[in-house]
Order: C-alpha cells, then sequence, then structure tokens
C-alpha cells in the first residue's frame, strides 16, 4: 500500500533526503552514463516511493540505458560470446522461455507485466557485458570500485538517518533500495561486504570494520532475522576461507563481537523476543521456536488452513505423503522441501508443473498473501511469505523454468577464477534463491555488485599472471 506522506513526516524526510542523495551521487559522476546507470539501478525503492507511475517511467529508462551502453561498446557481444557462451544460451533460454509463457497465457498477460518481468533478466546480461567490457582497464575498474563504494555507503547513511526520522525498525524503506518489504535488508548487506572485501584486497583493518558494521546496520533497520546469523558468518568466510590465510586479530574480535551482536540483535527486534517490543528479554527457547515457525510454519495455523479447505473438499496430507490433492505448506524451508518432493520424488507432473501457471498468476492476477486460491496447484504456501525464490519461478513458469533460471543465475559463477570466492557468493546465492526470497535472482543492482566482483577480480588475477611471465620471461 503507497504511504501517505502528508500523514507520515518521517517517511517524508527520509525519503527527501534519499531523493538529494541519489541526485547528489548523479552529479558527481554525471561526465559518465555507466556510472549513472549503476546508480539509478540502485534506484527502485526512491522511485517507487513517489509513485507507480514514476517506478515505470524509471524501469524504461534503465533499460534503455543499459541497452544504449551496451550497444555502443565496441563488439561487446562478440567478445562476450567467445569468453562467456555457456552465459549467452543461458539468457537466450530465458528470453525464450518469457516468450513461451506469454504465448501460452496471452489472454492473461498484459504487456506491461512481461515488460516489467523479462526486462530484469536483460538489464543483468547487458550490465554483465557491459562491466566485463570496461573493467578490464586499470583505471576504469577502480572508478567503478569507488561508484559501488559510494552507493553501498550512502544505504549505510539512510539507515542511520532512519533512527531520527522513522525511529524504528521497519522492513519497508531500505536506503534507496527498497520502498516496502524488507528483504533487501539481508541480501543487500551481505553483497555490499563481499564487494568490499574484495576492495580493501581482502584485509579489514579498524577502519574498515566501521564500514562493514554501517552494512550489517543497514540489515539490522529493516528487521531481518537472517542477517544477523548470515552475515557474520559471511565476513568470518571471507576473512578465513577465501582468503585462505591465518585469521587476523581483527577477525578474532569479530569472532568474539558475534554473540554480542546476536543478543543485541534479538533484543531490539520486537519479533524474536517474546515480550515482541525494542529491547525486550533475551529467550533462547523462544528464538529458536521463532526460526523453527519461520521456516516450518506454525502448526496450529496450517491445522486451521487445512479445515477450511476439507470443507471445500480439498483434502490434504499426513506424514510428508499426499493423501488427495493439496499439499498444505508454511514457512520457507517446509515450501520448498515440499515442492522438491514433489518434483522429483512423487513425479506426478502435469503440464502445468512442467510450464507453470503464467506470470499473471505470480505476479499479477492472484492475491499476493494467498496461493490456495489456485485450485490446481497441489503445493501451496499459506501465505506469500512462505514462498521462495525456486516456488514463485515454479509458479510462473514450471520446472521447466526452474532449469532456465538456476542455468541463468548459477553459470557465472563457473566464471570466477578466485574459485574460493565464487563458491562462496554460488552458496549464498543458492540459499537465497532454495530457502530465501530469491531477490538476488531478479534485483538487477545486486547482480551488477555481483559481476563487478567477478570481473575486477579476474582482472586482477589476469594483471598478476602477467607480471609473473614477464618477470620469469626476463630472467631467462
Amino acid at each position: 500500500m503507497h504511504i501517505d506522506f502528508l500523514l507520515h513526516p518521517g517517511y517524508t524526510v527520509q525519503y527527501l533526503v534519499a531523493i538529494f542523495a541519489v541526485l547528489y551521487l548523479l552529479y558527481r559522476h554525471r561526465k559518465d552514463m555507466f556510472e549513472c546507470l549503476l546508480i539509478l539501478l540502485f534506484c527502485d525503492g526512491v522511485a517507487a516511493a513517489i509513485s507507480p507511475q514514476v517506478q515505470n517511467i524509471y524501469k524504461i529508462v534503465c533499460l534503455l540505458l543499459c541497452v544504449y551502453m551496451f550497444l555502443t561498446s565496441r563488439r561487446i557481444m562478440f567478445t562476450v560470446a567467445q569468453k562467456y557462451t555457456a552465459y549467452v544460451v543461458a539468457f537466450v533460454l530465458i528470453l525464450l522461455l518469457f516468450a513461451n509463457s506469454f504465448l501460452m497465457y496471452a489472454e492473461n498477460v498484459p504487456l506491461t507485466l512481461l515488460f516489467s518481468q523479462i526486462s530484469r533478466y536483460i538489464e543483468m546480461f547487458l550490465v554483465f557485458c557491459i562491466i566485463y567490457y570496461q573493467v578490464n582497464n586499470k583505471r576504469r575498474n577502480l572508478e567503478l570500485a569507488d561508484v559501488f563504494f559510494e552507493i553501498y555507503l550512502v544505504q549505510i547513511l539512510l539507515s542511520i538517518l532512519k533512527v531520527f526520522t522513522i525511529r524504528g525498525i521497519t522492513e519497508g524503506v531500505s536506503g534507496t533500495m527498497a520502498y516496502s518489504g524488507g528483504g533487501i535488508g539481508t541480501s543487500g548487506p551481505i553483497i555490499g561486504v563481499i564487494f568490499y572485501w574484495v576492495l580493501c584486497n581482502g584485509k579489514f583493518e579498524l577502519k574498515n570494520w566501521l564500514y562493514v558494521a554501517g552494512l550489517l546496520f543497514w540489515g539490522l533497520m529493516t528487521a531481518k532475522r537472517a542477517v544477523l546469523i548470515m552475515f557474520p558468518v559471511i565476513v568470518l568466510a571471507l576473512s578465513a576461507f577465501v582468503a585462505g590465510r591465518k585469521i587476523s586479530k581483527y577477525v578474532v574480535i569479530g569472532i568474539m563481537a558475534v554473540p554480542i551482536l546476536f543478543y543485541l540483535g534479538v533484543r531490539l527486534n520486537p519479533t524474536l523476543n517474546p515480550d515482541k517490543k525494542y529491547w525486550g528479554r533475551f529467550d533462547w527457547n523462544y528464538v529458536f521456536n521463532y526460526a523453527e515457525t519461520y521456516q516450518f510454519g506454525d502448526d496450529e495455523h496450517l491445522e486451521a488452513v487445512r479445515g477450511n479447505k476439507r470443507q471445500k473438499g480439498n483434502l490434504i496430507y499426513s506424514q510428508g505423503r499426499v493423501q488427495d490433492r493439496i499439499l498444505f505448506v508454511e514457512g520457507r524451508g517446509a515450501t520448498t522441501l515440499a515442492l522438491l518432493s514433489h518434483l522429483f520424488v512423487e513425479r506426478n507432473l502435469t503440464t502445468k508443473d512442467w510450464w507453470g501457471w503464467g506470470l499473471h498468476t505470480q505476479y499479477y492476477s492472484r492475491d499476493s498473501y494467498d496461493y490456495t486460491s489456485i485450485d490446481d496447484l497441489l503445493v501451496q504456501p499459506t501465505h506469500s511469505g512462505s514462498a521462495t525464490g525456486i516456488y514463485q519461478i515454479y509458479v510462473a513458469f514450471g520446472l521447466v523454468g526452474i532449469i532456465a533460471m538456476i542455468f541463468f543465475n548459477f553459470i557465472p559463477f563457473f566464471y570466477f577464477k578466485n574459485r574460493r570466492l565464487g563458491l562462496l557468493i554460488a552458496v549464498f546465492y543458492f540459499y537465497d534463491f532454495f530457502m530465501y526470497s530469491g531477490l538476488i535472482s531478479r534485483t538487477p543492482a545486486l547482480a551488477a555488485t555481483i559481476f563487478f566482483v567477478l570481473h575486477y577480480t579476474n582482472y586482477q588475477i589476469n594483471l598478476q599472471n602477467q607480471l609473473r611471465r614477464e618477470y620469469y620471461a626476463n630472467l631467462r
């Protein structure tokens, strides 16, 4: 629901500052169109806050800028097709997937809906190509790194401002990136800290930890629970697993701070403490039960939903086995497990299981809080919050769509020359797609950051290898 800023002055101030921050960044980088494009990719929340019409115009502008930058980069497609053939093939498959879905459900899918969904993947592919083209220049890759640094810094500063304007932890209003829904509060800070670790060449000194703490604070201010666990784990994995060296004293301090951060996060998040208020009591059993319910649902509520459906003739199941038509589930973990069981264990697949129910079912005509109104959908979350990334793709495109999306989303990680870094990001991507909202896979801004990390680290490794070869050649 759109916020009436006249009735919420805190939101008004927050977004006015956000708009001015974006305008300032655009002014600073006004001489470089691609840098301006990167800034705009992170501004979906600002555009949505103004009005849906402005958001639609914003999406069109971003797509047109991507196409223009791609077409004006010399021989970019030929080079990318040679080096990243599998990713080009994956992108073509995505286009065919959308085309097939549109043709199957043409009478129900408005062109505006098709455009709004397919444009995300077009932008991702084009940005992948453009960043590759631009990063292969030492001066240029440092300039782009500065842009990403400033963009994430703005998210941190706006999160700090949120303390004084909105005066509370809210899921919506996440920097310049999100206007409603707080999913970006988990994925954004983690992608941001991976970028910053690469920018710092894998070395966090005391001053760098302030920026890292700011990224974590961004996540905490969006009331995200997962970031409390995932963020410290990613930082530790970067410092120990990816770096492949002894843990520094700053990392040790960071590890020791994890329990303190967790304790503070639980007490400051009303959903994680039994008092359901800021600075409520810390109760470990309550936190554990909440986490279990979050992933696998509330039994009492699920039974109530089943009872309602039973009265309508849609009988259910017991002990994980479908006894009749529909399997009702709650929680993201339960949804993914039930879906995978349906697709790969029971395997009584219909045409819609293979090709989906169409874009309109997932993104347009359905009540956004209820999948149970889709009668021929055999795995039904009782609330949209339980719909993981893989489940949303299943509803829109079916099993074929899941395969195509996994191919498109995970192929880039095979191009990482820093294998450990690529593996770490892929694992987090896997978690987001299968056990969380799948936000990374449909957010061009986050994808652009990952693509920069990919091409930037590959460039650095190539440069080191070239210098090494020249050094040994001169010794001969």
